[in-house]
């Protein structure tokens, strides 16, 4: 179709359009018309009642009575109107022919009579002033939901709860009134169990009688300036007396995915749509992939020839002349490869009351079990009757068939919970005398406070996770006694599966790092360019990176944030063989790899957008390859923002500051002994004095006029 056919198609279609509408005019007019209809709401005691709801019933169109209790909205003579007051019984009023409406609202008595805790007693509904919902304990009960604050989203009207993340026993934010805001910044409700303070989170639903919300600022009149964000009162059941009972639920419960990220896996699809989207912006052919991946006529031939072998028999990668990788691609769901599509959860609930006219007893458990998102690997190694979440080896098979172990990839939990906030007695790790004095300030042989307290423990641990791992509060957890002994026992494990007892070439990941990454820093007097000051038991001291241990393209950005005690962790390392390489994160701007103690100590700087750390060119991801035949002569090489995309922005300026991004004084302090950060600050300085003395100039003149 040319130009011309297409427009005169336009025009016609148009043409056929205005037909329609004009016809749709002429049939409104014998459709029933709209009126305006007026009236007024009054009690029963002929009060008028201000702020009643009157809804057309099918629609959102409505409107609610002023100070006189009149009213006017446009109806249709087939209209219902729903009309609706808080405290009162609900009415439905059809509209007729009638264009003004008397209507009378009668209490609800039921409504009234409800008890409500408010302060620090109770009220019926009746007698109270203030904004509060109250929602009964059987509205919660026989729910397959494990956790109290997911069972009331959405039951109480003007309250938000918002759950920090997925993970079991985190807490959440209750917010009411929206967001509400309070000399510039928000908070969450207060929350009170039995008039106690306490988390929601960990409260079993079946034991809650009621929960009343206060929502205004009357609240703050009983509990001050805690309350201002509105306040939730939980009441636990009472014991029944007179006899004993025991009740018992349970519930077994599927738990699915609610959005899934839309991603593609076909190779040849995501090449054809890069190439379209590339050409189409550009208007020429890429000189590469990402800024990272060459581009080459020869191999988009060789790629297409490969992706139509119907036997795909072919290579993912292979070497060219010059020694460089030359990857083919291959249809992997990496996505369903590591999550699953849903995961079950099971509860039991039981609770034993009874008592006389004297006295009353009353005794409730709860046992939940929710199982992990992520697919368990065939053939991975796990710690064996421990409490370990999060360690486990997966050992790499040769690719000739023998089922010989070529390497294992260790993950390694650096802080499971913090074993120095429990009392009772603790296990001294046998490995106190490997600790291994660097003769560094702040470390420390052996690590008196190592061992863990097995279920007791962890039963604290996993009722308030927030509070007690070391990983999430204060971030600076140690691998337990039981990890560094199970670091040793896995090697033993492979070189038994693979007949010779030999230890497996080995590279651990972990998040926190040990105090020997601070064996790849040199200290440095404090006025020295690039100097860094150190963290925790390091603090005071300055360092620079020791050139003489670290591999080329080191960068040391900020503090090495290890724990206060050496448990003995890379000396076991060295002890159970194998281990060529620990490598590490937590310290967002460190990217550097050192070679201490017969190891390399490693890190990868921070990747994502959401944290702290530098925000554009110098986040990234850190590349290992690894040669089947001698692992331990691994290639490893940083991939910065910066270097996959290029600049973020053209203001310069931002792009600065953020890359040298601070969050506390020490950081400000390092980065202005960066002499490009100070000779930049010196610059900017100067030329906004220059503006400054040019403007007085300027302003003196005038005066002088």
């Amino acid at each position: 179709m040319n130009l011309f056919n297409y427009r005169s198609a336009i025009r016609r279609k148009i043409s056929g359009g205005g037909i329609f509408i004009l016809l749709m005019l002429a049939t409104g007019q014998v459709l029933a018309q709209s009126k305006a209809v007026s009236g007024t709401v009054k009690s029963q005691q002929g009060e008028p009642l201000t702020g009643v709801t009157i809804l057309i019933e099918g629609t959102t169109q409505g409107t609610s009575t002023d100070a006189q209790g009149a009213f006017t909205l446009q109806a249709k003579p087939d209209d219902m109107l729903a009309v609706s007051y808080l405290g009162y019984k609900s009415q439905r009023v059809k509209v007729g022919t009638r264009t003004k409406l008397e209507v009378v609202l009668t209490e609800d008595q039921n409504l009234m009579d409800e008890v409500v805790v408010v302060g620090y007693g109770t009220q019926r509904r009746r007698n109270i002033v203030g904004a509060v919902e109250n929602i009964s304990g059987e509205v919660l009960e026989n729910r397959p939901n494990a956790y109290l604050l997911r069972s009331i989203q959405g039951q109480i009207p003007g309250v938000n709860i918002t759950m920090a993340d997925g993970k079991p026993s985190r807490s959440a934010s209750i917010n009411i009134r929206a967001n509400t805001q309070s000399i510039g910044a928000g908070g969450s409700a207060l929350c009170l169990i039995d008039g106690v303070e306490g988390d929601l989170t960990a409260m079993n639903p079946e034991d809650v009688e009621s929960i009343s919300v206060l929502k205004d600022a009357s609240s703050t009149a009983v509990y001050g300036a805690r309350g201002a964000f509105g306040v939730v009162l939980v009441t636990t059941k009472s014991a029944r007396k007179d006899k004993i009972s025991v009740d018992y639920s349970g519930s077994v419960s599927i738990i699915s995915e609610t959005v899934r990220p839309k991603y593609e896996t076909d190779s040849q699809t995501w090449y054809d749509n890069y190439m379209t989207a590339y050409v189409g912006y550009s208007h020429h052919l890429p000189t590469g992939i990402n800024n990272f991946f060459p581009w080459t006529q020869s191999w988009e031939d060789e790629y297409k020839k490969r992706m139509n072998d119907p036997d795909r028999s072919y290579l993912e990668w292979e070497l060219d002349a010059s020694g460089k990788y030359q990857y083919y691609g291959r249809n992997t769901d990496w996505y369903d490869l590591f999550y699953k599509k849903s995961t079950t959860a099971h509860q039991h609930n039981i609770r034993i009351s009874g008592g006389g006219k004297t006295s009353s007893f009353i005794a409730s458990a709860r046992y939940y079990e929710q199982d992990g998102i992520y697919r368990e690997f065939p053939g991975c190694l796990n710690p064996v009757d421990s409490l370990e979440p999060g360690t486990f080896a997966l050992p790499i098979e040769a690719s000739d068939g023998s089922g010989r172990v070529a390497m294992s990839v260790m993950m390694v939990n650096s802080g499971d919970y913090a074993d120095n906030a429990f009392d009772g007695d603790r296990s001294i790790s046998n490995d106190c005398e490997h600790a291994g004095n660097t003769g560094k300030p702040g470390n420390t042989v052996g690590n008196t406070a190592g061992g863990r307290e097995s279920l007791t423990s962890y039963a604290k641990y996993a009722s308030n996770s927030r509070g007690w791992d070391l990983a999430d509060s204060d971030g600076y957890g140690t691998p337990s006694p039981e990890a560094i002994e199970w670091l040793k026992q896995v090697q033993r494990e492979l070189g038994e599966r693979n007949g010779d007892g030999s230890a497996v070439p080995a590279i651990a990941f972990q998040h926190i790092p040990p105090q020997e990454f601070y064996d790849c820093l040199r200290e440095v007097p404090a006025y020295t360019p690039n100097a860094v000051e150190g963290a925790r038991t390091f603090a005071g001291h300055c360092y620079v990176l020791d050139r003489d241990v670290c591999r080329p393209g080191s960068r040391l950005g900020e503090a090495i944030g290890c724990a206060d005690e050496n448990v003995g962790e890379v000396q076991a390392l060295r002890d159970a063989g194998g281990y060529f390489a620990l490598f590490c994160g937590h310290d967002h701007k460190n990217a550097f790899v050192g070679h201490v103690h017969d190891i390399d100590l490693g890190y990868a700087p921070t990747c994502g957008f959401e944290c702290y750390g530098p925000k554009s060119r110098l986040r990234g991801i850190r590349l290992f390859e690894f040669r089947e035949n001698n692992p331990v002569s691994y290639v490893t090489r940083m991939f910065t923002w910066g270097d996959l995309v290029g600049r973020y922005s053209s203001n310069e300026l931002r792009v600065f500051f953020e890359d040298h991004c601070v969050t506390d004084l020490i950081g400000i302090r390092n980065e202005l002994r960066r002499p490009q950060v100070t000779v930049t600050l010196l610059g900017i300085g100067s030329v906004m004095c220059a503006a400054a003395g040019h403007a007085i100039a300027k302003l003196f003149k005038r005066f002088k006029r």
